[in-house]
């Protein structure tokens, strides 16, 4: 039985989680997912927060919203702006 879109990403989030890191890096974890997927996604990523640093990276400002204390943008390589949602 092949696995949805969704369903992989909660896979790779889960495995990820397998490791002793402090740290997880997330890669577009909702790309290509619909709405009610992303809120799945969403949910388990501040779930994590609670024990683990989590890096996203995503094009989605209304993913980076959702789940950033502080966002950075990157412009040709290099960080152009950082801070909270405040700047």
């Amino acid at each position: 039985m092949a696995c949805s879109n969704s369903q992989r990403k909660r896979l790779a989030i889960a495995l990820s989680l397998l490791g002793e890191s402090k740290v997880i890096f997330l890669d577009a974890p909702t790309s290509g997912m619909d709405l009610r997927g992303k809120h799945l996604i969403w949910t388990q990523i501040r779930k994590i927060r609670q024990n683990k640093v989590v890096v996203v990276a995503t094009n989605d400002m209304i993913e980076a919203k959702n789940l950033a204390d502080r966002v950075g943008i990157i412009e040709a390589g290099k960080l152009v702006l950082c801070g909270s949602w405040d700047f």
